[in-house]
């Protein structure tokens, strides 16, 4: 998806949404006890999309762990280039504390499922 796709679909929500983001953990830094590393893998207009895609790869590969953010997606923050804090969800694998990631509106749109 574009940044421009992502704006009009937000116009036919209202104006806003709510995204869930699927972050994958640095497993190395983990295992070397520094904070997680996340890597956004992909984003979805309902929780449940996410939800899926986090626990359907952890039962295939347990050695990975997925963590779920929920952000706030509006029109006049896509037509900047801020990032937006998201805020945790839940983690499929180890659970972990005070997770933080944030997301631009170009790195959300190449990521969004629609």
């Amino acid at each position: 998806m574009t940044v421009e796709e992502l704006r009009r679909e937000l116009h036919t929500r209202a104006g806003e949404a709510d995204v869930w983001l699927v972050y994958l953990a640095d497993r190395f830094a983990e295992l070397e006890g520094e904070r997680a590393a996340l890597v956004l893998v992909q984003a979805f207009f309902t929780r449940g999309e996410a939800y899926s895609l986090a626990e359907g790869v952890r039962q295939r590969r347990p050695w990975q762990h997925y963590y779920v953010f929920r952000l706030v997606a509006d029109v006049m923050w896509v037509e900047g280039d801020a990032p937006r804090p998201a805020e945790y969800e839940t983690a499929f694998g180890r659970a972990r504390d005070a997770l933080e990631a944030e997301v631009t509106p170009a790195r959300l749109a190449r990521v969004l499922v629609k």
